[in-house]
Formats: structure tokens, sequence, C-alpha cells
């Protein structure tokens, strides 16, 4: 189902991109990079599905997106403590792209603009969202067999 709505997505911007501007986009790459944003965004469904627990989705969706831009203004996403903040992971996936998170080009000597570190950050969301996973429930299971010493 995942790899179907990925696929659609990119019929449907190469065909655009056909359609308008006559230049052919390289459908792998775009492929590829919205499986890797996915992959980074991963952690971000347990924390927030955690959140919807205790806050409006209104208030969520907006800390969502305070914590994202927070992330692109202050170039979290391209420091070395990138790690620390789960907003930024995906947006960092867009050097696949070549592109800095703000939407400008790398340089060309530029150390992201040759980065594979894409592949460490895939297998860090990966281990935090288990982490979170597990984290969360089990603090779940232990709310709902009356231990709330955790909570």
């Amino acid at each position: 189902m995942l790899f179907l709505s990925h696929l659609t997505l990119v019929l449907v911007v190469v065909i655009s991109n056909l359609l308008t501007t006559k230049v052919s986009v390289n459908a792998g790459l775009l492929l590829a990079t919205s499986l890797v944003l996915w992959l980074g965004s991963l952690p971000l469904i347990v924390i927030n599905m955690h959140l919807l627990r205790y806050l409006n989705a209104i208030i969520v969706s907006i800390l969502n997106l305070a914590l994202s831009m927070g992330s692109a203004i202050y170039n979290i996403s391209l420091s070395h403590y990138f790690w620390i903040d789960p907003w930024s992971y995906a947006s960092r996936t867009i050097a696949l792209l070549r592109i800095q998170p703000n939407g400008t080009s790398f340089s060309p000597g530029s150390f992201f603009a040759n980065d594979v570190s894409f592949i460490y950050l895939i297998l860090l969301s990966v281990s935090v969202w288990l982490l979170f996973n597990y984290f969360l429930s089990f603090i779940i299971v232990r709310k709902r067999q009356g231990g709330n010493e955790l909570v």
C-alpha cells in the first residue's frame, strides 16, 4: 500500500512535469527521495500519536509546524546535532535532491553535496521510531495496569 502511494505520487509528478515543462525528471531519484522522506518522518508518527492523546489535533499540528520551521530556520538539520531533533530528520533527507532545507542549492564543494549520511539517517530514524514505540507502549501498558508512577 505504501509503495503504491509513492509510485502514484511519482507518476503524477512525472506526467505533470512532462505536460507543463516538457522536461523529464529522474523518476528513480524522486521515488527514492519520497521513500526516504517517509522513513525520516517515522518517529514523528509515534510522537504525534502520543501527543494526540493529551492535546487537541490543531494544537499538535501547530506545534509540528513550529518545530519543523524552527529546525529549518535555525539550520538544525544541517548541524552536527540534527539527531536530537526528530523534526529535522525529514528535512535532512532533502539533501538527496542536492538542495538545502530552505530551498537553495548546495555549493559544489559542500560536504552535503556528496553526502551519503541519509543511509545513517534511515537507520537513526527507524531506531528512534522503534525506541519511541517501545517506550510509549510500555508507558501505556503500565498506565492500564494502574502503575501511574511513570506518567
